[in-house]
This record gives C-alpha cells, sequence and structure tokens, in this order.
C-alpha cells in the first residue's frame, strides 16, 4: 500500500491530479489499478473504509461487499443484496465513463466513479459537510460527476484567495448594500474587533465607531453602481491619524456590492526595520534611521531619537536613499509616502493601537 501522495508514476496524469487534489484538502479517494484493486487511498479514504483491509490490496468487488458486511454489523442493512448491487454497478461501469451518486454509509458522501481506456478507476468519497460543498452545488445539481470535481476545484481556489488576501496588512471588506459583511480578510477582522475607527452594529453591519463618516450612505450607492470610487478618512476614537479608506463599486462577480479597503495608519518602526535590512540591504542602523523617517520623523529628529549626532543621522539617511533608488525613495516625501504602501503590503503595520 502507497503512503498518501506516493502515487504510483504509471497512473494517469489526469487520474493523478485528481487524487493529488483530493489528498491535498483532506478528502476520500482512491485508485484502483488495471487488476482492479487498490493502488493508491487518501487518508480520508482510509479512514472511512478502514473496515476493508485496504493495506490487502482488496478488489474493487471485496470493498464494496465488506461495506455492505459491516453497514450490517452496525445495524444500518443496504436497501438491497451486495452481489445484486455489485453485479449492476460492474455492468454500469462497462456502460459508463463516469458515474456519480450519492450514499449514507459509512458517512453521507458524495460519489465519484471514472474509469479510464487504460483500465485505472478513480473513486472519490467527498463528505459535502465537512468540504463546505453546498456553497458552490446548486440543488439541482447531480451529486458528483464532472461537477463535484470542479467544486472541490472552485473551493480550493476560493481558500488560496482568501489566504492571499490575509498575508497583507491592507483591510479588505466586500459589503452589501446593508453595509453587511459578505467576506472580509484578516486584517479587516483585526480592525474591526479593536473598534478603532470602525466595528459591526448588533445586526452584523458595518459602520464609524465616530459616527462622522456616512459609510450606510456611501456603501449603498457604491452597490447602486451610481458611485465609483470615494476615499474618506475614518477618524480614530482614541486619537492619532486616520484610517486611509476607500468605498467602490463592486464589479464582475461582485456587482451589487461594495468594496472598502482600509490602509494601516500607524507604521510599526522596528518591523519596518527589519524589512529594510532584511529585503533591501540596508544596515541595521540605517534601516533603524530609515523606518523613523519613513514613520513621519524629520531626519534631526530621528537623529535625536536614537541617541546619535545629526551628522551620523544625515550620513545614514543619504546612504539609506541611495540603496532606495529602485524603490524611488529618494528623499524624505518620497520614503514616508513609500513606506507606507511597503507597511501595507508586508503587514508592517501596528494595528489596534
Amino acid at each position: 500500500m502507497n503512503p498518501p501522495l506516493a502515487l504510483p508514476p504509471e497512473i494517469p496524469d489526469t487520474l493523478a491530479d485528481v487524487a493529488a487534489l483530493m489528498t491535498r484538502i483532506g478528502t476520500g479517494a482512491v485508485l484502483f489499478g488495471p487488476d482492479d484493486r487498490v493502488a493508491f487511498a487518501t487518508d480520508r479514504y482510509r479512514d472511512l473504509y478502514r473496515f476493508c483491509g485496504l493495506e490487502a490490496r482488496p478488489t474493487f468487488d471485496d470493498v464494496l461487499i465488506r461495506t455492505y458486511a459491516h453497514g450490517d454489523s452496525c445495524g444500518r442493512p443496504a436497501p438491497e443484496d451486495a452481489r445484486s448491487k455489485l453485479a449492476r454497478l460492474n455492468e454500469r461501469r462497462q456502460r459508463f465513463e463516469r458515474m456519480s451518486y450519492t450514499r449514507a454509509f459509512p458517512a453521507p458522501l458524495y460519489c465519484y466513479h471514472e474509469s479510464h481506456p487504460s483500465g485505472w478507476t478513480l473513486q472519490v468519497r467527498a463528505d459535502p459537510k465537512v468540504l463546505g460543498l453546498t456553497d458552490f452545488l446548486s440543488d439541482d445539481d447531480e451529486a458528483g460527476g464532472p461537477s463535484l470535481i470542479v467544486a472541490i476545484a472552485q473551493r480550493e481556489l476560493a481558500q488560496q484567495r482568501a489566504a492571499l488576501l490575509d498575508s497583507v496588512a491592507l483591510a479588505l471588506a466586500v459589503l452589501r448594500p446593508d453595509c453587511g459583511v459578505l467576506f472580509s480578510n484578516a486584517a479587516f477582522d483585526g480592525l474591526v474587533s479593536s473598534r478603532d475607527g470602525l466595528e459591526l452594529d448588533d445586526l452584523g453591519r458595518l459602520r464609524a465607531t465616530s459616527g462622522t463618516v456616512t459609510l450606510p450612505r456611501l456603501v449603498a450607492m457604491a452597490a447602486a453602481g451610481t458611485l465609483r470610487q470615494s476615499a474618506v478618512c475614518v477618524e480614530r476614537p482614541r486619537g492619532g491619524d486616520p484610517h486611509a479608506a476607500s468605498v467602490s463599486a463592486g464589479c464582475g462577480a461582485l456587482a451589487g456590492h461594495a468594496v472598502v479597503l482600509v490602509a494601516p495608519a500607524l507604521l510599526d518602526t522596528a518591523s519596518l526595520s527589519a524589512v529594510l535590512n532584511r529585503d533591501f540591504g540596508l544596515s541595521p542602523a540605517e534601516a533603524s534611521f530609515a523606518a523613523l523617517v519613513g514613520a513621519g520623523l524629520a531626519p534631526d529628529e530621528a537623529a535625536q531619537t536614537l541617541g546619535k549626532s545629526l551628522d551620523t543621522g544625515r550620513s545614514q539617511i543619504r546612504a539609506a536613499y541611495r540603496k532606495l533608488t529602485r524603490a524611488g525613495a529618494t528623499s524624505q516625501p518620497k520614503l514616508v509616502k513609500w513606506a507606507a504602501l511597503l507597511a501595507s503590503v508586508t503587514a508592517a503595520a501596528g494595528r489596534g493601537h
């Protein structure tokens, strides 16, 4: 028996791709070789069919018969005889390249079979609740089949996109016309939970904590398509620079919704300094100095903060400008603007101060 992902090299590429996808997302899949014996099974399939003795490489027929027998022993007899079911299923396997159906035992499952001309057979056993597939399959979709594989692939793509948006400090949310949150990334969730200018009301609708920003009106206009984009400042209840935010009309699949972006208001200079040192070649001293200047201090103020002479500070900031030429950060105003953008995309931004 092969361990997970150790797919035999002779497996047809199309079946191997599906098996790898099922392994990656933790759902059930098994491959039967041309001899009709188990050649590979994901961890989830092994768990579902642990009573089948998969290590001994049972045949397709063995797995079905043992499943029916196990159901009987658990007080869940099948609606028909196992041999009759097997004969009918094998007849269908010969006639159809792809089959799909639902199964109630050993768990409620979407089932999909695909036979390859080479003699290989793929089975997918997908738990719709575990996978959240009800969000991707409509009520009139046939259970399983190519639609199931497409739905699983769409689900994984959606998760990858969400993870990508969670990796940056720029807060993003998609809102319904009533300001209800349809989607938000991790930075936005952190901003709302800290109530640092934005919060959710008892009905889960977004609002500004200061009450000075008319979010409901802007969101409704953007969702209706009468407002393309509006930039606003969101005041922070505990003081400090306001958040810079934008409300835009959704497009494509987001039509009828509003998209809200919020840039971090504060820079964590220690984190920004580490990024400048690690990724842009500044020395630790140059990076510390440039981070303070990027946060808005004048070079002389940064030198005083770091306990350095003015000449040393000026020398270090000139060196930093040279090393940041390719980034366009060659003066104090340009460094401030660039540092703010860098903070947004590297998560070097303070949240909830």
